[in-house]
């Protein structure tokens, strides 16, 4: 009877480290922000839990750039060393220290069909989605 529960542990153990890299695979690639006017916001979330984020303007000069770690947890996305923004970056990371700003991010994470969506703000409508595995 031992032996049998141990298998049966063993088993569920599996299944959901199997889920999990399963979840990581979905959400993990390239997403760029939708609705927005003024910037052109990318961001890239690596498998190995890293996260690349390059922010644009409509000339396609720089503003932005980091990369730092994400962690998926329960539909939420918690991302390390986050810029806020509200399609409201006008200066590139020479002229203002974004890097004194960073915060941890906490967005929810949809998937709607074949869709994956990584919410910013429900008000505004800004959320990144995703264009790329």
């Amino acid at each position: 009877m031992i032996q049998y529960m141990t298998r049966v542990i063993s088993i569920l153990m599996l299944f959901l480290f199997m889920s999990c890299n399963s979840t990581i695979s979905k959400i993990s690639g390239t997403y760029v922000a939708q609705n927005f006017v003024t910037n052109i916001d990318s961001l890239i979330l690596k498998k190995n839990g890293t996260y690349r984020r390059v922010i644009y303007n409509n000339k396609k000069k720089i503003l932005f750039e980091n990369t730092s770690k994400w962690i998926y947890n329960d539909s939420k996305i918690i991302f390390s060393d986050f810029l806020i923004n509200l399609d409201d970056l006008k200066y590139s990371n020479e002229n203002v220290k974004y890097d004194n700003i960073l915060i941890t991010n906490y967005s929810s994470v949809e998937n709607i069909f074949f869709s994956t969506k990584i919410v910013i703000d429900n008000d505004l409508n800004y959320y990144y989605e995703k264009i790329e595995d």
